[in-house]
């Protein structure tokens, strides 16, 4: 990879922004939707879970990158791709993993929702580094 700067930058929108997202916007509502009281989920952040999710943040950036570099600088290409692969990819495997241990709705359109924003933001941050 000829520059190593938007992967990693990219890899801290998506850790950032999955923090807000599983956080202020929607940590209550995860956590109901996953059977735990906020009470389960506060208190200290495991730090090797954290550690994982940003190597996860990294490859997704790196991997998503990659996907996009053909036609660099055309946003609304990659908005597009962006859009196709979040709901190809992460809403369709949060629909399966949650449907099959019967989950509620909620829970699909949180996750799905932020794979989907995470790769729109992705797309934008990619097109102007």
């Amino acid at each position: 990879m000829e520059n190593i700067l938007p992967v990693i930058t990219g890899a801290v929108l998506c850790f950032v922004f999955g923090f807000v997202w599983y956080g202020p916007l929607f940590g209550k509502k995860w956590a109901t939707a996953n059977g735990k009281s906020v009470e389960d989920c506060s208190g200290k952040m495991p730090v090797k879970n954290m550690a994982i999710e940003f190597v996860n943040c990294v490859v997704v950036a790196a991997g998503f990158r990659w996907v996009l570099m053909g036609p660099h600088g055309a946003l609304a290409f990659s908005a597009i791709a962006a859009l196709v692969a979040g709901v190809a990819f992460y809403l369709t495997s949060s629909v399966s993993r949650n449907m099959w241990a019967g989950r509620s709705k909620v829970l699909v359109l949180i996750e799905g929702g932020h794979g989907i924003i995470m790769l729109l933001l992705l797309a934008v941050l990619y097109n102007f580094i």
